[in-house]
């Protein structure tokens, strides 16, 4: 039987309620729904609604008194007073046109001003104990975009009396459903979740992933979880404009590893989507897919203060492209516009580069870009600016890659940090064709050894100390990871202290003719030195780098 009295007050016997009227409405059907929607200023409205079919409606009870088994009773079912006390707008009773399956609709409708008060609404459905769960919406932003999530669990295992309460019992003159549920399905002669059903959705801002859930009556509980990502891609091209300068959008393509890479012997020099013709990607980012060879060593992380990850900054994307494609056989995806034109660089199928269009709008020159591991993004801004430093860029999140900073030393030189999340850098390095050493040059030696080791946690060791050749490296010996020399002596007048990558090669001489061959220029020749057989050249974009012949072993 269907008690008149009222229920414990939670908005949700909606749902409740019309499982009553499937229950009194033999072999009628309901529908129940519970929909989030979240705008991107992460206010929104939840709605909760209950659909009824002809015969349904043709069935309730006349709850209004009036001989008639109408819409009006609805009304009274549901006690609309109740929910709109409770700041939840309710809609009369009515079939909904686009939908044209001839249900009669009741819906209820509560705003929340942000996903802290979505929260609190969501709470009004079924309290903590109820079968909807840690229902909630959060917003979180980060650099050039804003992720939304809901989350939560619906559990319907214990059946229709899992949206019952003490209250609502009492209403119903003691049993949570007025009436034992296994007696009622006797009576109908069907399952009560044949007559019921229960959708939840979520509609998010961006580009949000599966929004809706259908669990069952009786069955086992469904964890829901959607996002949904809305970029700001004005702040993206802007990246683009700034990377010259170390507020590149490095960290968006970072690659995750798993192993840690062998570190050869590394001395300072004397004197930092695909292609048309996608490049092989392995099942796994840290394996290599060159069957032929042995695979390259990787690492899964890089080390505090190492260099993690480098970047191009060109004018010329696509000649870059393929420059660094012929001479290093490195493949890479095709500039993303959604990501203001970055791409990323693969050896083997391992990521070790990332790239960005130079439109000439900052002033800056194309150049090679290197970013230094850090722990704790904010904390390393902070000591740089209490270390001599300068902060161009303060810490910014990237969703959940990582966070990124980018600071000037005290000599000038512009670098890099990433806080690593899920990504944490270039997978393999210290081998041919890839980056293998990273050298800043200074004019003042002292102090930039020093911002180092107190900014990035340096275990700074001084490989040489003599009028000739003043240089410090992180770490010692065989295991050290980059160095900082003295280049007061020989650094052009205007050219500003900066970081030089060293790309790795089995043959300086010849990938030196190969660059002349691919429409690059030679600035320094192949020179043995006792650190190797070390050369500088530039690309066709006038970027210059340097290659690193290993010693011969023994």
């Amino acid at each position: 039987m269907i008690a008149k009295g009222r229920s414990s007050g939670r908005p949700f016997r909606l749902v409740l309620l019309a499982a009553l009227v499937a229950l009194v409405a033999t072999a009628c059907q309901v529908r129940t729904t519970v929909a989030v929607d979240v705008t991107e200023d992460g206010s929104g409205t939840v709605e909760v609604a209950v659909g009824l079919d002809a015969d349904a409606v043709g069935r309730l009870p006349d709850l209004d008194d009036d001989g008639r088994s109408t819409v009006a009773d609805v009304t009274r079912l549901v006690r609309t007073d109740d929910l709109a006390a409770a700041g939840w707008e309710v809609s009369e009773p009515a079939a909904d046109p686009a939908a044209d399956d001839g249900f009669v609709w009741i819906r209820a409708t509560k705003p929340f001003g942000t996903p802290e008060e979505a929260g609190r609404v969501l709470g009004e459905i079924t309290g903590t104990d109820g079968p909807l769960r840690d229902l909630r919406v959060d917003r979180n932003e980060g650099f050039g975009g804003t992720r939304y999530t809901f989350e939560g669990t619906a559990d319907l295992s214990g059946g229709l009396e899992a949206f019952g309460d003490d209250g609502l019992a009492a209403a119903l003159e003691g049993e949570v459903l007025g009436e034992d549920a296994a007696a009622i399905e006797e009576e109908l002669g069907q399952p009560l979740a044949e007559m019921f059903s229960l959708e939840i959705s979520a509609d998010l801002p961006g580009d949000s992933t599966a929004t809706s859930w259908a669990p069952a009556l009786g069955g086992q509980p469904v964890e829901m979880a959607a996002t949904g990502t809305v970029r700001d891609w004005w702040v993206l091209a802007l990246a683009a404009v700034a990377v010259a300068s170390g507020v590149g959008l490095v960290v968006l393509l970072l690659v995750q590893v798993l192993r840690r890479a062998r570190v050869p012997a590394r001395v300072p020099a004397g004197g930092p989507a695909i292609s048309s013709e996608a490049p092989a990607r392995p099942t796994d980012d840290n394996v290599p897919t060159s069957p032929e060879e042995p695979p390259m060593p990787t690492r899964e992380s890089a080390p505090v203060g190492a260099p993690c990850w480098i970047e191009l900054f060109t004018s010329d994307v696509e000649r870059g492209r393929a420059f660094y494609g012929e001479l290093f056989g490195w493949t890479s995806d095709d500039p993303a516009e959604e990501l203001g034109g970055y791409f990323t660089f693969y050896k083997d199928g391992i990521r070790v580069a990332g790239g960005m269009h130079n439109d000439g709008q900052s002033g800056t020159p194309d150049t090679w870009s290197v970013y230094l591991a850090c722990e704790d993004a904010k904390a390393t801004a902070e000591a740089a600016k209490a270390n001599g430093g300068q902060v161009i860029a303060d810490s910014m999140e990237v969703m959940d890659l990582g966070s990124m900073l980018v600071v000037s030393d005290p000599g000038g030189a512009v670098i890099g940090g990433w806080q690593p999340g899920t990504h944490k850098g270039f997978g393999v390095h210290g081998e041919p064709d890839t980056p293998s050493w990273f050298e800043l040059h200074t004019r003042d030696h002292d102090a930039s050894v020093d911002f180092y080791r107190k900014v990035f946690g340096w275990d700074a060791h001084v490989a040489s100390d003599t009028p000739d050749l003043r240089y410090t490296t992180l770490g010692e010996g065989e295991t050290a990871l980059a160095g900082i020399m003295d280049a007061s002596a020989f650094l052009p007048e205007g050219v500003p202290a900066h970081w030089s990558i060293y790309f790795g090669t089995a043959d300086a001489d010849a990938t030196l003719a190969k660059i002349v061959e691919l429409g690059g220029t030679i600035v320094e020749p192949a020179t043995d030195t006792p650190y190797g057989r070390l050369a500088t050249a530039a690309d066709p974009s006038g970027i210059q780098f340097k290659l690193l012949q290993p010693p011969a072993a023994g």
